[in-house]
C-alpha cells in the first residue's frame, strides 16, 4: 500500500477518535451550559444563583454541594463557586467559598476597580499581552458588560478572568483580581485577597 495513503488513513482515524473527545469539553454560554460543566464531576450538584442574563455575558455564581445519594435534592453542605466562560467552555474562576464573593457576577452592571497598594492597569484586550491603555490610581466605579476566563482555578488558588469595561467611552479590559461588585466594595475586596491567591 502507498505510504501516503496509509498516512492519510491514519490521520483520518486519529481525527475520528480525537474529535468527539475535544467536543466533549465544550459548553454553551448559558445557564444549562455552566451547570453541565460544573456537574462533569459526578459527585457535584450545582444550581445557578446568577440570573441567566448575566450568565450569557460570561460569568456565573453557582451554589455547589456534594451529591449525597442519587439526587441533587439530597445534597450535603455547600458553598459558592464563581465560573467564567473561556469562549468555548466554562471553568472555575473563584473556588468554593462560604465568605463574601468578591467577583462581580451581575453583568451588565457597575463594578469597582480597587486601588489596593498599587495602581491597576486597564488593557485593550483580555490578557496581559494586550496594550495598557490606562493606569487607575484610585478606587473607581465603571460599567462592565462581559467577562472572559483566561486561566482556570486550581484547588485553593483562584483563576484569572478579564472584565470588559466602558473606559471613557471606549471598551477596555481589567483583570478579575483587581475588581469587585460596586455593592461589595473595595474594603471587602481587600479582605478577600488578604487570604486568597490567584494564578
Amino acid at each position: 500500500m502507498n505510504r501516503h495513503v496509509v498516512a492519510g488513513w491514519l490521520a483520518m482515524v486519529m481525527f475520528v477518535a480525537v474529535a468527539p473527545a475535544a467536543q466533549a469539553n465544550r459548553s454553551p454560554e448559558s445557564k444549562a451550559g455552566v451547570i453541565h460543566a460544573a456537574q462533569r464531576d459526578p459527585r457535584t450538584c450545582a444550581r445557578a444563583v446568577t440570573p441567566a442574563a448575566s450568565i450569557a455575558h460570561g460569568i456565573a455564581e453557582l451554589a455547589v454541594h456534594q451529591l449525597v445519594g442519587r439526587t441533587c435534592a439530597n445534597g450535603g453542605p455547600g458553598c459558592v463557586e464563581i465560573w467564567g466562560y473561556t469562549g468555548s467552555d466554562w471553568g472555575v474562576l473563584g473556588w468554593c467559598s462560604r465568605d463574601v464573593v468578591t467577583y462581580p457576577t451581575r453583568l451588565p452592571g457597575r463594578i469597582a476597580i480597587c486601588h489596593g497598594t498599587s495602581y491597576t492597569l486597564v488593557r485593550s484586550g483580555p490578557g496581559f499581552n494586550y496594550l495598557a491603555v490606562a493606569r487607575v490610581t484610585t478606587n473607581t466605579v465603571v460599567g462592565a458588560d462581559r467577562a472572559r476566563l483566561t486561566v482556570a482555578a486550581r484547588k485553593g488558588v483562584d483563576g484569572v478572568a478579564w472584565y470588559r469595561i466602558n473606559w471613557h467611552g471606549h471598551a477596555a479590559w481589567v483583570v478579575s483580581y483587581r475588581v469587585t461588585s460596586k455593592e461589595n466594595g473595595c474594603a471587602n475586596w481587600a479582605a478577600y485577597w488578604a487570604y486568597m491567591h490567584h494564578r
